[in-house]
């Protein structure tokens, strides 16, 4: 035993020293230094969006991109009518130089070399054009595009009022069909506690929760797509008005009847004759016609004679205290021989009759963009009529559906049915009153009114 407890000890005794060495070495090991934790970036606060009317937009549209181009492409275009107007205006130059040369002289013969010598000029040269058709013409061409380009700038503006409607339009729809996907989303999960009341009553069986619990789930996935699409919709009208993608927008107009008014009569005669009279396109076309017929006689007239004018005086003197004034007027006529412009000409009268025809197509289009309208507007009223009726009849069926399933007459598959066939109503009359709205939006570019748009 005294033997046994002595091998006991042997034994646990270098154990004991095991440890208390750990011990040691653990309370003189210098301490773990402390990381301080990183600081998480901030979260970044959800922007409010920026309820926006569609007459606001309008105004905004003016603003962007393309209409500031077509407004410095005026500019442009002013600048070179200017350009062309210096042709006709006198010109006035001034010359000043010294001349050293050795002077050569035959007489009778003889030859006579002068020593070089200095000689003084100093002069002043006026000319102008008397009579120049090429110039002329240049400039009443150079006038016409300015005029072009006057009517291009109020065409960019009805573009661009007519691009943002048509984007707003496309957010409204949107946050309708969100609207409708929430109340899709509330009907759903108001169905599956209905129908859970109901198995847990042993009045239905066990699938009608399973059915219940899937048409939730499909209400939410829908739920999160058209929030997804409003969200696009609001990307697309920032970028109509030339924002920047991160501003959050949102269109404070609903969709209806009103949505989309302007100015633009919905009568078939009155809207063409309002079209024909204000659409910017048809003036753009005719001020291009008539430059390209500037352009012609413009070609027509390098072919034809010039006369300019001129005077010319100064002083010269192989001293500058000793110079003499010498002067010259006169009239210079130029004659061009050689017929080497008339390919010019022929090239304007190929451009002037493209742009009769392009002129002409011009009219036809307008008639058919106006007619267009006109019919998307009445068929989408008359659609508008009958999706009131169909949500009102897929509201007194779901009604119906929910008290026979209350009752214990029926399963809920009639009552999703009925379910999903409000929410097909629902969304048919929103886009019928797209459609609506749009159709006012694409009459109103047709007759030129864009911008009258609210």
């Amino acid at each position: 035993m005294t033997r046994l407890s002595a091998c006991l000890a042997a034994f646990i005794a270098p154990l004991l020293a095991g440890g208390a060495l750990l011990g040691a070495a653990e309370q003189s090991a210098p301490p773990t230094p402390t990381v301080a934790p990183v600081p998480s970036a901030p979260v970044p606060v959800p922007q409010a969006p920026r309820r926006l009317r569609l007459a606001e937009v309008v105004q905004l549209s003016a603003a962007s991109v393309p209409v500031s181009i077509a407004r410095l492409d005026t500019a442009l275009a002013r600048a070179s009518l200017n350009t062309e107007r210096t042709a006709l205006q006198p010109t006035l130059n001034a010359t000043a130089g010294v001349t050293r040369a050795k002077t050569y002289v035959d007489f009778n013969r003889v030859p006579q070399v002068f020593s070089p010598d200095n000689t003084f000029d100093a002069r002043l040269h006026l000319g102008q054009a008397l009579l120049d058709l090429d110039a002329w013409n240049r400039v009443s061409a150079a006038g016409r595009r300015l005029a072009a380009s006057e009517a291009a700038n109020r065409l960019a503006l009805e573009d661009a009022a007519g691009g943002a409607g048509e984007a707003y339009v496309e957010l409204a729809r949107s946050q309708a069909l969100l609207a409708v996907r929430k109340d899709d989303l509330a009907l759903a999960e108001e169905l599956l506690k209905l129908t859970k009341a109901q198995v847990e009553l042993g009045a239905t069986e066990g699938i009608a929760g399973t059915r219940a619990e899937n048409r939730v789930a499909a209400a939410r996935s829908a739920l999160t797509t058209g929030e997804g699409y409003v969200q696009l919709a609001a990307v697309a009208l920032a970028r109509a008005l030339s924002l920047e993608p991160g501003h959050v927008l949102a269109a404070a107009d609903e969709l209806g009847d009103g949505l989309g008014a302007s100015t633009a009569p919905a009568e078939l005669a009155a809207a063409l004759q309002a079209a024909h009279g204000g659409r910017p396109e048809l003036q753009v076309s005719i001020e291009t016609l008539a430059a390209l017929e500037a352009d012609r006689r413009a070609a027509r007239g390098q072919r034809m004679p010039r006369l300019d004018g001129f005077a010319d005086g100064g002083r010269i003197g192989r001293k500058i205290n000793e110079t003499e004034t010498t002067w010259d007027i006169g009239v210079q006529l130029t004659i061009p021989l050689l017929d080497r412009d008339r390919y010019h000409e022929e090239i304007a009268d190929r451009r002037l009759a493209q742009q009769r025809l392009r002129f002409e197509d011009l009219g036809q289009s307008i008639d058919a963009e106006v007619q267009n309208a006109l019919i998307q507007l009445q068929t989408g009223r008359a659609v508008l009529v009958s999706t009131v009726d169909e949500r009102t009849l897929a509201e007194r069926e779901v009604t119906e559906a929910r008290n026979r399933f209350t009752a214990g007459a029926g399963g809920n598959l009639d009552l999703i049915d009925a379910q999903r066939g409000l929410t097909r109503a629902q969304e048919q009359m929103v886009a019928a009153r797209q459609m609506v709205a749009l159709a006012q939006i694409r009459l109103a570019r047709a007759v030129g009114a864009a911008v009258s748009l609210h």
